[in-house]
């Protein structure tokens, strides 16, 4: 961690409580010295009752007008705590946040991953993230080539390309899911149109299967065959080509 301004003395808790004190009320004060300067300036004053207005409005806007300076004056020599920022940036996640610490709960402050980098500022103000105050524990930001205030700018742009992502892995997700479904829609429409031009090979759509039928009955000429065997069947010619039979011996009849 680097600091350019040069450190401030040691002060005491009193004296930052009693600084605190007067800036936050420095209004009552002034109207605590009004009261007091009219009251005192009434009482010693000897006038007769009708000028008695007219001195405390005097002396209320003298007592008014010198408290105011005075107290600036006395506001402006007291010292004021050096108080250091730390601005937990975050690109994803909102708000940016903001947090004053002291200078000796800022030495105490855990940083890890790294270091903090201090902005060109007016005031001590470092980046951080992920800061836990009750641990005082935060990291320090990413010091690549593109610098926090540049990262701020992009924020917007960086949450579209994360809804893009989001988008294409959702879509991707369901197109695994559905991917069988589909791969068996592309085998069966392969498949379908296999068989269909494996009949079409077969078979002539156009063709008339009772005529191939007629046609290849007259090439065997079934019909003379037929007319062959009926000849057969009606000449008695025919029976002199078969074969003699011979007849079995009879059995010699036995007397009881």
């Amino acid at each position: 961690m680097t600091d350019a301004k040069p450190p401030k003395p040691d002060v005491s808790p009193k004296t930052d409580r009693v600084v605190a004190f007067v800036s936050a009320n420095q209004k009552l004060i002034g109207l605590a010295v009004l009261a007091v300067v009219g009251y005192y300036g009434l009482t010693d004053a000897e006038f007769s009752v009708p000028t008695v207005w007219v001195v405390a409005g005097t002396f209320g806007a003298v007592g008014a007008v010198g408290g105011w300076f005075a107290g600036a004056r006395v506001v402006a020599w007291l010292w004021e705590p050096d108080w250091r920022y730390l601005l937990d940036i975050d690109a994803r996640e909102d708000p940016i946040k903001l947090w004053r610490l002291t200078p000796e709960k800022f030495g105490r402050l855990t940083v890890i991953e790294g270091d903090l980098k201090r902005w060109d500022a007016r005031y001590p103000v470092y980046t951080c993230r992920q800061y836990d105050p009750e641990m005082n524990i935060c990291a320090a930001t990413w010091m690549g080539s593109v610098e926090d205030v540049e990262l701020l700018r992009e924020r917007e742009r960086i949450d579209e390309i994360r809804e893009s992502l989001e988008a294409q892995a959702q879509e991707g997700m369901t197109t695994r899911m559905k991917a069988s479904s589909a791969v068996r829609e592309a085998v069966s429409r392969i498949t379908n149109g296999m068989l269909a031009g494996m009949e079409s090979s077969t078979f002539d759509p156009d063709g008339d299967l009772e005529q191939a039928i007629a046609e290849a009955v007259e090439n065997h000429d079934l019909d003379a065959e037929i007319r062959e065997a009926d000849r057969r069947r009606e000449s008695p010619d025919d029976l002199e080509d078969l074969e003699p039979v011979e007849a079995a011996p009879a059995e010699p009849e036995v007397d009881p």
